[in-house]
């Protein structure tokens, strides 16, 4: 490990360093949990200095866990929210959905956050919630009702209300007339 910190800090390359960085994290992780910690929040912040969004938030991850082994929960709390935060902010909700369920084992509970609201004086898919807007993609890309719930971690119910509530805003009665409207407003966006 040594010697692939030295060629990743000898390259200049943040990318390298922080890569390096938050592997020496993930072996301390089990040994030192304090030393993985350190590592992965220096990962963290060189990825953070090239905007390396999602790897930053990946180690934030890592230092989260490092924390809760070494039964700081506090700390653990604030980096895994933190990290939670930028996955939701970049678009990676299964990373984000996984990282909130590491929030809740370590009892941090949180208010339902609510995606944004729909336009009711608009029309077609601007009627649409962010989460209908989310499912009405994923019929799109042809998932079935228990693929989507597992994607956005809903209880199938919920993709059904949701579903149902898409036939209802949108007018149509199948699937397939979800999946050409999101085909046709993907295609006039361009």
């Amino acid at each position: 490990m040594a010697s692939a910190a030295a060629c990743a800090a000898g390259s200049g390359l943040p990318t390298a360093r922080a890569a390096a960085e938050h592997a020496a994290a993930e072996l301390a992780l089990d040994d030192d949990p304090a030393a993985a910690a350190e590592h992965a929040l220096c990962a963290a912040e060189l990825a953070g200095s090239i905007s390396a969004v999602v790897a930053a938030a990946l180690s934030r991850v890592l230092a989260g866990r490092a924390f809760a082994a070494a039964g700081e929960t506090t700390q653990a709390t604030t980096e895994l929210q933190h990290a939670a935060a930028d996955l939701d902010a970049c678009g990676a909700a299964r990373r984000c959905a996984a990282v909130e369920q590491e929030l809740r084992r370590l009892g941090h509970r949180r208010l339902h956050r609510r995606t944004r609201p729909g336009d009711r004086d608009g029309a077609g898919l601007a009627t649409l919630t962010g989460r209908e807007l989310q499912v009405a993609r994923l019929i799109a890309d042809r998932r079935t009702n228990a693929q989507i719930a597992a994607e956005l971690y809903l209880a199938p119910k919920t993709v059904e209300t949701h579903i149902r509530n898409l036939f209802s805003k949108l007018d149509v009665s199948s699937r397939v007339e979800i999946a050409r409207m999101v085909e046709h407003a993907d295609r006039a966006d361009r």
